[in-house]
């Protein structure tokens, strides 16, 4: 499950609390539906060093954050300093590292646990967090035009001066498949928004660090999403049904026996049938089998070990195809 939010990222006690949005993946271990109010579970983050212990992903997500974006704002010793104290006194601290002896003890203690003993990270901004789920209804609001009827009026009221009525005929699409749900496919998400797309997964992996907690950490899928189609609709299923025949479903009580013709069925190939496939070959090493000595009169030696690694991400990409043109018998219950 995807999530971006604001969160807090110092203490709630502190003054003031300072906040930043929080993005990132966490395993869902349950979900469900308590009368009208949905609710998941969240699977923990593990960690095991000092011991093994587990956390809120969101909380931890904003622990990472502080690590490695923005770690000035848990420091409050000599590194940062003190803009409005005593410059001698401020040089001291920067020479002696004393400030800093407390954050290196709280790095090889763990600096998870001391994170969370202090009360980082535990407050979310509910009215500016979202996560990402599945459409319930299968029908989701995008840009562009299609057409929905299509008409031609021969005039003739006004050729007769309003005497007669003009002849109008037309044909009406529908774009639904059988069961009401939109038969539009999107090729790809568009690049602006695509925070909601779901072909976009975490890739997770593990940085150990030394005596100190480890990055849990991911890598966004799709790789080279810029060659991924463009975001383009296509319509597996659509129904073209002439106005004569609209008129007979509307007044079905008044026309037993219809005459009009059936509507035409056309149904297409879409990026439903032929998705754009992408995979990954495994990761191929190779290392020099000796490593080459360099040596240096009077200073020394210099030894040089290099490897080389290539991994392949192929993806497959197949077009739009006709499928199929069917004619359906009218039915004015359709």
């Amino acid at each position: 499950m995807k999530y971006e939010g604001g969160g807090s990222t110092t203490p709630d006690s502190g003054t003031p609390i300072k906040w930043q949005t929080i993005s990132g993946y966490a395993n869902v271990r349950n979900c469900g539906i308590a009368g009208n109010v949905g609710w998941i579970e969240l699977a923990p983050v593990h960690t095991n060093y000092p011991i093994p212990l587990d956390y809120h992903p969101f909380a931890h997500a904003a622990w990472q954050y502080l690590r490695l974006q923005q770690p000035e704002l848990v420091r409050d010793g000599s590194l940062n300093g003190d803009p409005n104290g005593d410059p001698v006194q401020e040089a001291f601290n920067v020479l002696t590292l004393a400030d800093a002896i407390p954050e290196l003890v709280q790095s090889l203690s763990g600096i998870y646990p001391a994170w969370l003993l202090r009360g980082f990270g535990q407050t979310v901004d509910l009215d500016n967090s979202w996560i990402r789920l599945k459409d319930p209804d299968g029908i989701k609001k995008g840009g562009g035009a299609r057409v929905r009827q299509i008409t031609i009026s021969d005039d003739w009221n006004a050729s007769t001066a309003g005497q007669e009525a003009d002849l109008v005929t037309g044909y009406t699409y529908s774009y639904r498949l059988e069961n009401r749900q939109s038969s539009g496919v999107a090729a790809y998400e568009p690049m602006v928004g695509g925070e909601e797309n779901p072909l976009r997964r975490a890739k997770s992996f593990v940085d150990q660090v030394l005596l100190s907690s480890d990055y849990n950490l991911f890598a966004e899928l799709p790789i080279g999403e810029a060659h991924y189609p463009g975001p383009a609709v296509g319509y597996s299923r659509v129904v073209r049904r002439s106005l004569a025949a609209g008129a007979d479903i509307t007044n079905q009580a008044t026309r037993p026996h219809p005459t009009s013709a059936g509507p035409t069925v056309y149904e297409f190939y879409t990026a439903r049938d032929f998705p754009v496939q992408s995979s990954e070959t495994a990761i191929n090493k190779r290392r020099l089998p000796f490593p080459q000595v360099i040596n240096i009169p009077l200073l020394g030696t210099i030894t040089v070990s290099a490897v080389t690694a290539s991994q392949g991400l192929p993806h497959h990409d197949q077009r739009h195809a006709w499928q199929a043109q069917a004619r359906g018998e009218l039915s004015v219950h359709t």
